[in-house]
């Protein structure tokens, strides 16, 4: 009621809606604002707005002008992760720091998604991305997706046991750690791999006589720390056929048939 860039309409079913607004970056401050108001509520993966061409009647997206600036030495990751998402290198010039080199890029909007945090993640912190609306062009006929990696989903309800958490993270990063209540089909972290896996993060081990080899130093005791996600985090993580349940406490990540989810 207050805030002009953003639209509500209704969604296709009475509990839910659709939001528009002018970016990740905004959608994220309005479910912040939410979130510390102490609403509950659950979010799907953020989407680009598409139009018909006035002229032709065709349906179009949305590009924008990626310009980046970076350090010369993450010249090739940054150009290669571009080329994954459908991005067409326009200029290359040297920045006004040396050894620094300002690349711009035209990019489809929904290629974009995400790409703010993983410039951060592939060149240690030190890339600086800029866009701005471009113009409006074809849809992509190839679907793109997200991310390139797939999701570590638990099959079992509980709470997450020190031991699941040491073997899985062989396979991946979590977003959890021990003792965190989990239901069934919740997203607990990142897989190496493209595809998704379940495991039953909430299995314990084995009590018997039986000595295993090496389980019982100090330097396997304990699992590795969960990795932190913001809401902006998760925005440019998901993926369509994904949730993401925001409380005033903790955030989890699920997938839209969990079994958990009538539940709660």
């Amino acid at each position: 009621m207050t805030n002009l860039a953003v639209r509500m309409e209704p969604g296709e079913t009475s509990e839910s809606f659709k939001v528009k607004g002018r970016g990740t970056l905004q959608l994220g401050i309005l479910m912040e604002n939410l979130r510390r108001e102490g609403f509950e509520f659950m979010v799907g993966a953020p989407q680009v707005l598409y139009r018909k061409d006035p002229e032709t009647g065709q349906k179009q997206e949305p590009y924008e002008e990626a310009v980046v600036e970076v350090p010369s030495e993450f010249q090739g990751v940054v150009m290669e992760e571009f080329n994954k998402k459908s991005g067409v290198l326009k200029t290359m010039d040297s920045g006004s720091v040396s050894d620094t080199m300002v690349m711009a890029f035209d990019i489809p909007t929904s290629c974009l998604i995400g790409m703010q945090g993983k410039m951060l993640a592939k060149t240690r912190g030190q890339a600086v991305l800029n866009s701005r609306f471009s113009h409006w062009g074809d849809v992509l006929k190839s679907e793109t997706k997200v991310r390139d990696k797939g999701s570590i989903s638990t099959m079992a309800a509980g709470k997450a046991t020190t031991y699941s958490l040491m073997n899985i993270q062989a396979r991946g990063t979590t977003f959890i750690n021990a003792g965190d209540e989990v239901y069934e089909g919740m997203c607990i972290g990142i897989h190496n791999k493209d595809s998704d896996i379940e495991c039953n993060i909430t299995k314990e081990k084995a009590t018997n006589n039986t000595r295993a080899g090496g389980m019982g130093g100090p330097s396997v005791s304990r699992a590795a720390g969960a990795t932190a996600m913001s809401i902006d985090d998760f925005l440019g993580h998901m993926e369509l056929d994904e949730l993401l349940e925001i409380t005033p406490g903790p955030m989890r990540l699920c997938k839209k048939n969990a079994k958990g989810l009538k539940s709660r």
